[in-house]
């Protein structure tokens, strides 16, 4: 019976140390893919299939670090973007954009910079989005476009009639770290046909990739409170070991 006091305050010292320490920051690659429909002034996301359908992306494999394990194959709940209050260029917010839906106390990404399209000058003879005003002008392989100034999409005319749009998103996580997002959607049809229809209609719908990178921030230091109930365990274990072997030697 006397032995139970010094272990208990052993088993107390490191029930505190394991379960109280702070957490390191989240750093590492995942990749996502979903469903994007774009206006001249939103992004709308969702994933056909998923309950619940709106504002939900899926977790691709060849993940790393803080998401290496666990996240394959699950969901994240991706926030719709307005150009009222997530404006292409300058930033903004923070304004809350990714959290996962599997691991509702993880750290989520807040976004606060949306790139603005770039397109690098036009082939000779050519000019930056051929075709705009409608009708489409002449399709060449390579040909790269910006809409407007305020958008953030670059689309590029590829090999078989086909195109992809790029985009390009930056913020912070809630732990302290930055990120970064390359996301891209293709086409089976030239930028300008993809052009003419939201012209048309409005919007555009495609599925959508993207990687995200994100940065920890420095490690955080331990709380006061962590640190002061970890020296009473110390101080609890070394009066209890005193009393044991003063025990002992009676």
């Amino acid at each position: 019976m006397q032995v139970k006091t010094p272990l208990l305050s052993a088993c107390l010292l490191a029930g505190l140390t394991v379960v109280n320490l702070p957490a390191s920051p989240i750093f590492g690659v995942f990749n996502l893919s979903g469903n994007i429909t774009v206006s001249p002034t939103t992004i709308d996301w969702f994933n056909i299939g998923l309950t619940p359908t709106p504002q939900t992306a899926t977790i691709g494999a060849g993940d790393t670090g803080s998401f290496a394990v666990g996240f394959d194959a699950t969901t994240v709940t991706i926030m719709d973007l307005n150009t009222s209050t997530e404006p292409v260029g300058p930033t903004f917010g923070p304004d809350q954009f990714i959290s996962f839906n599997a691991f509702p106390l993880f750290p989520t990404l807040a976004i606060n910079m949306i790139f603005p399209g770039y397109s690098p000058p036009p082939p000779s003879g050519l000019t930056g989005c051929p075709g705009i005003p409608f009708p489409p002008g002449p399709v060449v392989v390579g040909q790269t476009c910006t809409p407007s100034a305020n958008s953030p999409f670059t689309f590029t005319n590829t090999q078989g009639g086909q195109s992809n749009a790029s985009f390009t998103f930056a913020g912070v996580t809630s732990d302290g770290g930055t990120w970064i997002g390359n996301f891209s959607a293709d086409f089976t049809v030239p930028y300008q046909t993809v052009l003419e229809g939201l012209s048309k209609t409005g919007t555009v719908t495609d599925t959508f990739a993207g990687t995200i990178t994100v940065t920890s921030g420095s490690t955080p230091e331990p709380d006061s409170w962590y640190m002061a109930a970890s020296g009473l365990a110390l101080v609890l274990l070394s009066l209890g070991t005193k009393r044991f072997f003063r025990r002992q030697q009676q």
